[in-house]
């Protein structure tokens, strides 16, 4: 099967970073676009794999932005994933992004969570799968469980 690379990001600066990026680690894209991820120029039902790093909070945004923006993400990407399309968020505000996904548990299962060292700056890793039907999701949510 084919397979085409997408990478994006908002400001000008970041795409050209995503780029150098790719080069530096030997990956073909077919593309880096400047993009907004809450309303990505891709047709719905399109994408296998969504991988992000979400706005820590601090150099860009804040975590009260993130708690607004967090859902409007989440519902976007899951337009555009196909039906047990896979998601992998990095990202240092994981209270914002456990709220989020328990709101959109409906959207998205959380398959697994890691936490990890960004740089020096504590973060955690989630696994989620796109939720295709409410009989795939009758399972309980792991975020609900502790």
């Amino acid at each position: 099967p084919s397979q085409s690379v997408l990478c994006g990001d908002n400001p000008p600066t970041g795409a050209s970073y995503s780029s150098a990026n790719l080069q530096a680690v030997g990956a073909a894209a077919a593309g880096v676009i400047q993009w907004d991820a809450r309303s990505l120029p891709l047709r719905s039902a399109s994408v296998d794999l969504i991988v992000t790093d979400l706005p820590l909070g601090k150099r860009l945004g804040s975590k009260w932005d993130n708690r607004k923006k967090n859902p409007r993400l989440l519902r976007e990407w899951a337009r555009v994933a196909r039906e047990d399309g896979r998601l992998v968020i990095l990202t240092a505000d994981s209270r914002n992004a456990v709220d989020a996904l328990r709101r959109l548990s409906s959207l998205w299962a959380l398959r697994d969570s890691r936490n990890v060292n960004h740089g020096g700056t504590p973060a955690s890793v989630f696994l989620c799968r796109r939720v295709s039907s409410p009989q795939q999701h009758s399972t309980p949510h792991p975020l609900t469980s502790a």
